[in-house]
């Protein structure tokens, strides 16, 4: 049998009465849990109701929302389950349809007396705008759950008038530790791998702008004469490419104590793949290094798009000149937190002759709020930062040593814990023939 017990921000959300509520916390605060549990309440205590669950993308739905939900309503009380439809429809004539917000207009449909939006912030404002009508009708509810991701749409149509005291709306707030079943080393685990206000964010669940220095932790004290090669160093290419946008290319190599060393650099504007060929060619000769020296070349995803001028990417003609390189992970906040984390813990550094990459790093910032006005995402700003994209691809690419952190189906860094079941506690015992046991009462 499963319990759920409530921590005191779960408990007061589930109380609510108000018609719009939001749920905001860190990082494993429940939240997902809690989602799920409210819509068996819904379903349960409204018979023939029609609710629907949104997740940010399909592969979450299938993930995580379709398998927590039928983990936690028993399987006696369902009458049908349409998989390809992904709706399932309960013996007291209660429907549930599950989606993603992928394609917004996909959601239209018919009236819903229940929505509920998971991790809604990565959710585009149009799934929100598509939905709502079919709330209209029948007067329905819609709570949603989410990490915040900067003064968003979240934030300003259900946070900030819950804040103001608008009627028919309500929300909480709070941090991971603030969640009595969450392992409080982790927390200061992520404290350590993640950047300052990216831990706010995802741990404090904090309302963020990302603006200032993206790596304040780089100093001069990372910026060496590179010890001399040792037979046991590996060595690595990490190549970013572009045309008015340079390409930018970095030799790097790693000792036996794990450290990652920036040993040289290329940054230059309108090189054909004939052109980064020669350019790769010199760098490693310069160096003392042949082609086979180095264990793996990394490549900007991007390189798979295809050249108008040649019909072919850059990635195919490199391939033909010989070079095997692999894509990198373009994942920009793990990459950056990953970096972050490198030079925290003194196991990145670059060569006193990098000129080009320490100046993007010491200048590498967040694009200002109101330089962002066409996103709610925050993102670095896009000038001179080709030396540092490379930066990331290799570190992302070092997951033997470096203990490379999971990503979750949001792209975000996600820490083990010791269940390996995110966003999960006890629940309340589910009695034969109800869906929470006593009328759905959890209190």
């Amino acid at each position: 049998m499963k319990k759920y017990q409530p921590h005191k921000y779960q408990r007061v959300f589930h109380k609510s009465s108000a018609r719009f509520r939001t749920l905001i916390a860190g990082r494993r605060g429940g939240k997902t849990l809690s989602g799920t549990i409210e819509a068996l309440r819904w379903a349960d205590n409204h018979s023939n109701s029609r609710g629907m669950i949104v997740a940010p993308t399909y592969p979450m739905l299938k993930d995580v929302n379709i398998p927590m939900f039928m983990d936690w309503c028993p399987s006696h009380t369902i009458a049908a389950w349409n998989k390809q439809d992904h709706k399932v429809k309960l013996l007291n004539g209660s429907e549930i349809t599950f989606r993603s917000g992928d394609n917004p207009d996909r959601l239209r449909g018919v009236g819903l007396d229940w929505l509920w939006l998971d991790e809604a912030s990565f959710q585009d404002r149009g799934v929100w705008e598509v939905v709502y009508p079919a709330l209209t009708d029948k007067g329905g509810v819609a709570w949603i759950t989410t990490t915040p991701q900067g003064y968003d749409w979240v934030y300003e149509m259900f946070y900030k008038p819950a804040m103001e005291g608008q009627e028919d709306f309500a929300t909480w707030r709070f941090a991971t530790e603030e969640n009595p079943y969450i392992d409080k080393k982790l927390i200061e685990k992520a404290k350590g791998d993640l950047s300052e206000v990216m831990f706010r964010q995802e741990y404090l669940a904090s309302f963020e702008k990302f603006e200032g220095l993206i790596y304040p932790d780089f100093t001069e004290k990372h910026i060496i004469n590179i010890p001399s090669r040792d037979i046991q160093d590996i060595f690595f290419v990490g190549l970013d490419v572009g045309w008015n946008h340079p390409t930018a290319m970095l030799l790097m190599k790693e000792d036996t104590k794990h450290r990652l060393y920036v040993v040289d650099e290329e940054r230059k504007s309108q090189l054909t793949a004939v052109e980064i060929s020669n350019h790769l060619l010199a760098m490693l000769t310069r160096n003392g290094l042949g082609r086979e020296d180095v264990v793996s070349y990394v490549i900007d995803p991007a390189s798979k798009g295809t050249q108008q001028t040649s019909g072919m990417s850059i990635y195919d003609q490199l391939a033909e000149e010989g070079w095997g390189f692999v894509l990198g992970d373009n994942n920009v906040m793990a990459g950056i937190n990953r970096v972050t984390r490198l030079f925290r813990e003194k196991k990145l550094f670059v060569g006193k002759n990098c000129v080009m990459l320490r100046d993007e790093l010491v200048n590498y910032h967040w694009r200002k709020w109101k330089e962002d006005l066409d996103t709610d995402r925050a993102r670095p700003f896009k000038l001179k930062d080709d030396l540092v994209d490379v930066l990331r691809y290799v570190a992302m690419s070092r997951p033997d040593w470096f203990d490379r952190p999971e990503l979750d189906i949001y792209g975000r860094l996600v820490e083990e814990v010791e269940d390996g079941e995110p966003d999960t506690i006890d629940f309340l015992e589910v009695e034969e023939g109800d869906l929470l046991g006593d009328g759905g009462d959890i209190y």
